[in-house]
């Protein structure tokens, strides 16, 4: 078992900064690379030991920051990328080691906080993947994907970024399934984007902006899915749209506005796909609406309210479809509910509530879809849930907890959906995506479970991964 960190014993030995311990005994294996500072995040890969930090000697050679290190002698091999800032992070990929941390150049080469290094030269890859270009260092921190939808081939990605996929992309894209790479659709908001939903050929898209495709079009437009031209649908929404759904002729949307479709509509409204006016439904919300959620004829509303559809209902509430009225569900929240998914007899929830469905649940539960109890099912997240997806008999969840499931998880996992337990995916994979503010937006597509938020792994604010191997899909 190897082990890094800020130490100079451990295991009954003295170790700095990075020791191999015995697992049956946990004392200090002979193994002694002798690290002059910090070891941030370590991997194995065979007999090679790579070791990133804030080290400049390691292995008895200078390795700035990171090193690949025999797991017999604990010696330096001759691979030396050379990073000119602290490494934070690393995973191996078959011949690839995917590096993160503070750096600006690697390998000779300009890579800015991200680079793919080949496993057996050192040399950095051609592989050169930034999220933002030109933002400020504040905005830079800020900066996060907030909502993925897949369709086909491609992965459309919202959020505050200037740029993605290895292309400069204004808070909106659309990203290449295959290869992460950004296409030419490029609509270009001056704001940030929210919520994205696909249907057919067209785009929705909701959040905080004026303009989108050299178009006026406040907080919420259509885009076509080939050109990312804005059409002529306009409902301009005088606040920010935080969620969207699209169903038949009908597009669902909530949020924060008063005015919508050219009508009153209290945080929650229903838009005609053609015309872009409000149609009659209106369950009237006294809060913010943050999600939203089509089964059958029911439309599943999260958010901060206490009344909706003509009932009192705290944070989470079932409406008609046809009337827009409150149904008799009632699994009443005692805080915000900001993501909600439906499968089968259940409907899962999660946001910032301790208490729901008659139920302790923190974060996140499952309510009967009949009487709006909480089941057996809890996970008990020590953080906020902020998506939920669901793909088969597995829950998978987004947020900024650090354990859930009965196992540490930082910001994502998969729970299995009969037990609430947490599968082994990403359990095991340390430093993966070590640094983290939270994960925002989930999206699942065949094997592959699309991640947006606030983090950094091997990937900045934006990921594919794997379901099956926990392994990040190309760039």
């Amino acid at each position: 078992m190897y082990v890094g960190g800020a130490f100079t014993q451990i295991g009954r030995k003295n170790r700095n900064n990075i020791a191999a311990l015995d697992r049956s005994t946990g004392r200090a294996t002979k193994w002694n690379p002798d690290a002059y500072s910090k070891v941030n995040t370590i991997a194995v890969n065979g007999r090679i030991i790579y070791a990133g930090g804030e080290f400049r000697y390691i292995g008895g050679q200078s390795r700035s920051y990171l090193a690949a290190l025999d797991s017999v002698t604990g010696a330096a091999t001759n691979w030396n990328p050379h990073p000119y800032d602290h490494v934070k992070t690393l995973v191996v990929s078959g011949n690839s080691i995917f590096v993160g941390g503070d750096f600006t150049d690697i390998g000779e080469q300009r890579r800015y906080k991200i680079a793919e290094i080949d496993a057996f030269t050192g040399k950095v890859t051609n592989w050169n993947i930034q999220l933002y270009n030109g933002l400020s260092r504040n905005e830079i921190i800020k900066s996060s994907v907030f909502a993925i939808a897949v369709d086909g081939n491609s992965v459309y990605a919202g959020g505050y970024f200037d740029s993605i996929g290895g292309r400069i992309r204004n808070n909106i894209a659309a990203l290449d399934a295959c290869t992460g790479q950004a296409t030419d659709w490029n609509p270009d908001a001056n704001g940030t984007v929210l919520t994205l939903a696909v249907l057919g050929n067209v785009v929705y898209v909701g959040g905080e902006f004026g303009q989108i495709s050299d178009q006026i079009r406040k907080n919420i437009a259509a885009l076509n899915v080939s050109t990312g031209l804005a059409t002529n649908w306009n409902p301009e929404a005088d606040r920010t749209v935080m969620t969207l759904t699209v169903s038949g002729n009908t597009v669902y949307v909530g949020g924060d506005f008063f005015i919508i479709g050219g009508q009153n509509r209290n945080q929650i409204a229903a838009l005609d796909t053609s015309t872009g006016l409000a149609t009659n439904w209106n369950p009237n919300s006294n809060g913010s609406i943050r999600t939203l959620a089509l089964n059958g004829s029911i439309v599943y509303a999260g958010g901060y309210f206490t009344d909706i559809g003509g009932k009192n209902r705290r944070n989470i509430a079932a409406l008609h479809v046809k009337t827009g009225l409150a149904t008799s569900w009632d699994p009443s929240a005692n805080s915000r509910v900001l993501t909600i998914a439906v499968s089968g007899k259940n409907v899962y929830a999660g946001g910032q509530f301790d208490s729901i469905g008659r139920q302790s649940r923190n974060h996140i539960a499952a309510l009967d879809a009949t009487t709006g109890q909480a089941t057996n099912w809890d996970p008990n997240s020590n953080g906020t849930v902020y998506a939920i997806g669901i793909n088969k008999d597995l829950v998978y969840v987004a947020g900024n907890f650090t354990k859930i499931g009965d196992k540490w998880q930082l910001g994502v996992g998969s729970l299995n959906a009969v037990t609430g337990l947490a599968t082994t995916w990403l359990t095991n994979t340390t430093g993966f995506y070590r640094d983290f503010k939270s994960v925002y937006a989930i999206a699942i597509s065949g094997n592959t479970v699309y991640l947006g938020g606030n983090f950094t792994i091997t990937r900045r604010s934006f990921a594919a991964i794997s379901t099956s191997n926990n392994m990040i899909s190309a760039p």
